[in-house]
């Protein structure tokens, strides 16, 4: 009788394995699951489900049912609050956490013992205000030098904050002679400026300064008066004068007088960059 039961039990056994799988991936918290329990050898088996027996094989086995979910338990009690201060933290590639300073944050460490090298700040962003501009119209005056006829032309602006509230206005354009073309770039004049700008923002720059293409050298006095109505455009009066006092080195010349007429107009400049 013990060996038959034996031998049932592992038919049981067998069923058990190949069948409450699909059966139990099919529960729902509320259904009511059924099994019997073998207790000469200790082995339960499901029942009333999809491709199982629909009761116990054996009056000996004892039937029994429970629900696939339980009740709701209490809440349990809050925890402590975790270290804010090592949220978003980690160590670089190739180190590892070995501990934690003395403000919280994490000692990161290589397999060598070495913490990773201090990196160096971010460079703070860019002035809104640093870019280029083209004006219109085209500001121009004939040269001469040597005898021979050129122009010189003023085309843009560069502006830039080279240091705390102070706004750089550089003059741009390009001299042409004996067929050449040769960009110049002026020094510029600073105005002050707030953080955050207001606009309009106002612009009265004057001075002289040195051309910077390297083929024109000279002094030239320059006047800018005008306002910024955005960061993309601005209108002002221009005047260029001194330009009776420069020198040019040409190809094959050496370095020559040049000798230009003064500029001066009204332009509007639209933001090119």
């Amino acid at each position: 009788m013990f060996k038959r039961i034996l031998f049932s039990s592992s038919a049981v056994l067998c069923l058990l394995t190949t069948s409450t799988g699909a059966a139990a991936a099919q529960t729902t918290g509320d259904q009511v699951l059924y099994a019997c329990y073998i207790p000469l050898v200790g082995v339960v088996y499901r029942i009333k489900a999809p491709g199982l027996p629909q009761a116990c094989l054996a009056k000996s086995h004892v039937e029994f049912q429970w629900n696939a979910q339980g009740p709701k338990g209490d809440r349990g009690d809050t925890g402590p609050a975790g270290n804010l201060a090592l949220a978003g933290q980690n160590c670089p590639l190739g180190y590892f956490v070995t501990g934690f300073n003395s403000g919280g944050g994490l000692v990161c460490r290589n397999t060598s013992g070495d913490e990773p090298p201090v990196q160096p700040p971010p460079p703070p962003p860019p002035s809104p205000f640093n870019g280029t501009w083209t004006i219109s119209p085209t500001l121009s005056s004939n040269c001469t030098a040597a005898g021979l006829n050129g122009s010189i032309n003023v085309t843009g602006l560069t502006t830039f904050v080279n240091s705390p509230n102070q706004l750089t206005l550089s003059p741009t354009g390009f001299v042409s002679f004996l067929g050449g073309t040769y960009p110049m770039v002026f020094g510029g004049a600073s105005v002050a400026i707030t953080d955050p700008p207001t606009f309009p923002l106002a612009v009265v720059a004057s001075g002289t300064a040195s051309p910077t293409s390297g083929i024109v050298l000279g002094q030239i006095g320059y006047n800018i008066n005008g306002s910024f109505s955005s960061l993309t455009s601005f209108s002002a009066g221009v005047i260029l004068s001194n330009l009776d006092h420069l020198s040019i080195t040409l190809p094959g010349a050496g370095t020559v007088s040049l000798v230009c007429g003064q500029i001066a107009g009204t332009v509007t400049g639209s933001r090119a960059q």
